[in-house]
């Protein structure tokens, strides 16, 4: 790129007599301009490329020298000039800085006089070829230890009175890009002196390895090709393969700006370690495979309107986790799924449309010998799933009132799953129709939300099951009153954010299944029950306090048959006050109180609870953070009553140590201690229990990178 700048002349008027037009004239005829160079225009060159810069002319001694500047630092000593009018910095000088930089040409005349000439980009490669290329590592020590601990009465015996532990956090994150070519990865690995916390202990027991990896993930994109390997995620249809991220590989190929081809291979269930690398040691038997085919239809506009074609073919395998003592069972599936997506130009108008079909089926698995019992094989079955879901802006930021913007948003949903419709790439709620609708507006800082739900079971309708449907409306809405009436900039603390949330919900049988063949034989054994919950927050903020108050109630009203008086009401109060009277302590205080009126027993049951809370940084890097919460549980009747106590109180201590590089390494050290206290007294069992467990913990950690 050549530049041209006309210095300090050009910003003023030659507006005068005959005299005042030559030294105009003259000023000109001083002017330098850079007519060549041989850095090419958006493009990288090596970091021992050697630069040319041509001139129409070099300054003679009386008008000042050159100065040139890669970014801020001076190379002016490091260019040699060569015939008449040209510059030239070796290539056997010191090695251009890598990355994107700008090379500065000034006139200097005197030492505050900086005629700036031109500005020409200077893009440089790492020395190992790259555009880019960053390395970033991560190294965390952690000590922790318990060094005193006591229980009493009935409270569970800790597994150590007494530890000392050490914990390590290795990861790394890499990036790597030249041109449309990019290389990205990151890896973590964990490890622990007690064997119990290792990744794989659940799995392998005392087989587990101390220090284990995490996960990693390697990616490559090169335009219309991109590779993964690693912790992978695949799948974008909601029925069959849906966002899986397992341990494998995933490629994709872009066929010109229509089509598009992408595979996914990954274990059967989420891993670590580092056994099975790959994640595929096992494909044949445990896996989850998937390919997909998208067509973009309008090319102009990708997502404008997108079919995805995807198919899967996938198993697992009966893992037995270590010492759990169950019986799990193998699977399989194979399907076909459609996903149709598209919106319009403005986004207006959004949604897609999906369906799958799904043979799904337990296999015959080896493992299972139960010494000789007779088990049933599972069949295959066949079956369907069908989603959709539309969106539209019903207004957009439209200034209807007083210029406040309003938007309102209408969605609508239908799912539908067979009842035994499975897919092991996507959980889907079988034996399942679902309708659902909702408005989701604001008015300017005013939100809220209206929805409705609809759902029944038992899809086939068959005679010797219990068919449920469920209703739900629920409601929310935001205000926050101390900017809607007041100035925005400066919020008045005495009025509140206020919010409130309903939840209706009413399930109930609409079927009699067969007495004999499905034992519903009794009326109340039918559900048929209406949930009403009201929720009220209210929050004040000051410079130096905050006060919220929460209040709630919920009534669940039982219309079963024979169980009409089988209901609950629940209210519930709390506030919670923040106080800070310096910057570098903070207060809390809460107090708390929820009522549970059974009318069925007549009996009612309180909670009371109390908190108290403070984080002080009392010292330069020491702070101190303790809490205590009290909870106190009792009947109107004194059948039972249970009291509880926790607390902790924590000293800690930031730090900062020397590195390498004059890099500062931070750490934390701390000293807690913890309490817990539990009472319990029950007249109608004849209990009476009481429980105390207190533990002093330290730890130190550190972070080398």
């Amino acid at each position: 790129m050549i530049g041209k700048r006309h210095g300090r002349w050009a910003d003023r008027a030659c507006v005068c007599g005959f005299g005042a037009l030559l030294a105009c004239i003259q000023s000109t005829a001083q002017e330098i301009t850079l007519t060549n160079s041989n850095l090419p225009e958006e493009q990288w060159i090596e970091p021992q490329t050697a630069i040319t810069l041509t001139f129409d002319r070099l300054p003679s001694p009386d008008e000042g020298q050159l100065a040139i500047l890669l970014d801020k630092t001076d190379l002016t000593s490091l260019f040699q000039r060569s015939g008449e009018s040209e510059l030239v910095y070796s290539s056997d000088g010191p090695p251009l800085q890598s990355g994107s930089h700008e090379l500065i040409v000034y006139r200097v005349r005197n030492a505050s006089e900086w005629e700036e000439i031109t500005r020409v980009p200077v893009n440089v490669l790492t020395p190992s070829g790259f555009e880019a290329a960053e390395v970033t590592p991560k190294v965390e020590l952690a000590l922790k230890a318990q060094l005193d601990s006591h229980t009493t009465g009935d409270a569970t015996p800790l597994e150590r009175d007494t530890y000392q532990d050490l914990e390590l956090q290795l990861g790394v994150e890499t990036r790597h890009k030249r041109g449309d070519f990019e290389v990205r990865s990151n890896a973590s690995a964990s490890g622990f002196s007690n064997r119990q916390e290792t990744l794989r202990y659940g799995e392998l027991g005392n087989d587990s390895p101390k220090l284990d990896l995490n996960n990693y993930l390697v990616e490559v994109d090169n335009r219309s090709t991109s590779f993964a390997l690693g912790s992978v995620t695949y799948g974008s249809n909601p029925l069959l393969v849906n966002s899986v991220n397992n341990r494998g590989l995933r490629a994709r190929y872009q066929l010109g700006n229509r089509f598009d081809f992408s595979v996914g291979l990954m274990n059967g269930t989420s891993i670590v370690g580092y056994n099975n690398i790959f994640g595929l040691s096992d494909f044949a038997n445990h896996r989850i495979a998937a390919a997909t085919v998208g067509i973009e239809w309008l090319p102009q506009r990708p997502g404008g309107l997108r079919t995805e074609f995807t198919y899967t073919n996938s198993k697992k395998l009966d893992e037995n986790d270590f010492d759990t003592g169950e019986i799990p069972d193998a699977e399989e599936n194979r399907g076909f799924g459609l996903r149709v997506a598209g919106s319009t130009e403005s986004g207006r108008l959004r949604g897609e449309v999906n369906f799958a079909r799904s043979r799904f089926t337990n296999p015959n698995d080896p493992s299972q010998d139960l010494d000789g019992v007779n088990i049933v094989a599972v069949k295959p079955s066949t079956d369907n799933a069908y989603s959709a879901q539309v969106a539209y802006d019903l207004l957009q930021d439209e200034p209807l009132i007083a210029d406040t913007p309003i938007t309102l948003t209408a969605t609508l949903n239908y799912a539908y799953a067979d009842a035994l419709y499975r897919s092991l790439g996507a959980y889907v709620d079988g034996n399942l129709e679902v309708y659902s609708a909702g408005l989701d507006g604001r008015i300017g800082d005013i939100g809220a939300q209206l929805a409705y739900r609809w759902t029944q079971d038992n899809v086939d309708d068959l005679s010797t099951l219990l068919t449920t449907r469920t209703r739900g409306l629920t409601f929310a809405l935001s205000i926050p009153f101390k900017t809607l009436f007041g100035d925005p900039e400066n919020p008045n603390g005495w009025l509140p954010d206020a919010s409130y949330a309903l939840d209706r919900v009413h399930q109930q049988a609409v079927n009699r299944p067969d007495p004999i063949l499905s034992g519903f034989d009794d009326p109340s054994q039918l559900p048929d029950q209406v949930t009403l919950v009201n929720a009220l927050d209210l929050a004040w903020a000051g410079e130096r306090w905050d006060f919220t108050y929460h209040l709630a109630t919920a009534d669940e009203d039982n219309r079963q048959a024979g169980r009409e008086q089988a209901d609950f009401k629940t209210l519930e109060n709390g506030v919670v006050l923040g106080v800070r009277p310096w910057d570098t302590l903070n207060l809390s205080f809460g107090i708390g109180r929820t009522r549970v009126h059974d009318r069925e027993q007549d009996l009612t049951r309180y909670t009371d609870n109390y908190s108290v809370g403070m984080d002080w940084s009392f010292y330069k890097d020491w702070a101190f953070t303790g809490s205590l919460g009290i909870s106190d549980d009792k009947d109107n009747e004194n059948n039972n009553r249970s009291d509880s106590l926790s607390g902790q109180a924590q000293v800690s201590y930031r730090f900062e140590l020397p590195g390498p590089g004059g890099r500062r390494l931070p750490g934390q050290w701390f000293l807690r201690y913890s309490r817990d206290n539990l009472d319990q007294r029950d007249r109608e069992f004849d209990i009476d229990s009481s429980a105390t467990t207190w533990t002093i913990n330290t730890g130190l950690s550190l972070s080398l990178y």
